[in-house]
């Protein structure tokens, strides 16, 4: 079987009066198995012919093309996949549900594919993404947090500076923000501290956070 999609339909005339004209035009050049054309708004000016034998619609496609139909150029090309409306009616009920099922199924692991394939490399970036460059000012920012660390366990490192005002943990993200009541005690800590704090045995980036 071989699919032929027809488009810039005129969508003025009847689904019905348009198929009988289509079928017309069509038949000729080989054993018409199905014609489908729909007058909702997503399908109008559209139509599907399916021939039983592949060299039926290459010969159609050779000749029928750009012919004027109700005031339009026809436009004939290959389908890049059956319709559902050409198969229902060229199949058996029971191969035709089978399909729907067997369809159903290969999109729904295709969407589960390409859902993790998109949520990897965000997750990887959100890993490896360091900010160091930012200006002195009195809050400052701790990234690659571990999930196990607990704001318990950050204040025990910074409680230990003068002018500690408030740390805020942020699991999510991973990161911690540290605010000091002053810049200059910030630049203190952070001076003290330098660039890498190990917390548990775990590795932090300590930097200021962008003002």
């Amino acid at each position: 079987m071989a699919t032929l999609y027809v488009r810039n339909l005129n969508e003025k005339v009847s689904v019905n009066t348009l198929k009988k004209k289509l079928d017309e035009l069509f038949s000729p050049y080989g054993n018409v198995l199905a014609i489908t054309a729909h007058k909702n708004l997503k399908m109008k000016g559209q139509a599907f012919v399916a021939y039983a034998k592949q060299e039926n619609a290459i010969d159609a496609v050779q000749s029928l093309q750009g012919t004027m139909l109700f005031d339009k150029q026809l436009e004939i090309q290959d389908a890049t996949s059956q319709s559902d409306a050409v198969l229902k009616e060229t199949l058996g009920k029971t191969e035709f549900e089978d399909y729907l099922k067997k369809r159903k199924v290969e999109k729904e692991q295709k969407n589960r594919k390409r859902a993790s394939s998109d949520e990897e490399p965000k997750q990887k970036t959100k890993r490896i993404k360091i900010v160091i460059n930012n200006e002195p000012n009195k809050l400052l920012l701790l990234q690659k947090v571990d999930p196990e660390l607990t704001s318990a366990d950050i204040k025990s490192i910074f409680d230990k500076f003068q002018g500690l005002k408030e740390i805020n943990l942020v699991k999510p993200r991973n990161l911690a923000l540290i605010e000091f009541t002053e810049e200059s005690a910030a630049v203190i800590c952070k001076e003290a501290l330098g660039q890498t704090i190990q917390i548990k045995n775990h590795e932090c980036y300590l930097t200021y956070a962008k003002k």
